[in-house]
């Protein structure tokens, strides 16, 4: 009889051991799904302010362009600036640079950065050429 016993308080450990086991592996799993979930939601924010940056930087190359040519109207001799694009300009809390360069040939680079400090810093080219 008192081998019997023995077994029935036995049986109260093991389920609580295995009930324990058990806990951990579902926390283990739930904490593998939350990182999971967590890394892809960060790289999808990082992709985001990288395609914002990029049509940022499209915009302002285009506005370059466009600046580049209005002041060739104004002065045949202009070659070109450093455009130091304010804040308010833009709506945004960095600043941006565009470059424009005119050639003696006419044509029209114009190198648009934005922003000017920051991992997600996008740089778009575009070149136009004038024939007269």
């Amino acid at each position: 009889m008192n081998n019997k016993h023995c077994r029935t308080q036995q049986q109260p450990h093991r389920r609580r051991g295995a009930l324990l086991i058990i806990a951990m592996v579902v926390l283990i799993v739930v904490s593998t799904v939350s990182a999971s979930i967590i890394q892809s939601s960060l790289t999808r924010h990082r992709q985001a302010k990288r395609h914002q940056n990029q049509m940022q930087a499209e915009w302002l190359a285009g506005a370059g362009l466009q600046r580049a040519l209005f002041q060739l109207g104004k002065n045949k001799g202009y070659t070109g600036e450093t455009w130091s694009v304010p804040q308010q300009a833009i709506i945004t809390p960095v600043e941006a640079v565009v470059t424009i360069t005119v050639e003696a040939n006419k044509n029209i680079t114009v190198v648009a950065t934005y922003p000017q400090s920051n991992d997600y810093r996008s740089s778009i080219i575009k070149t136009v050429s004038l024939k007269e």
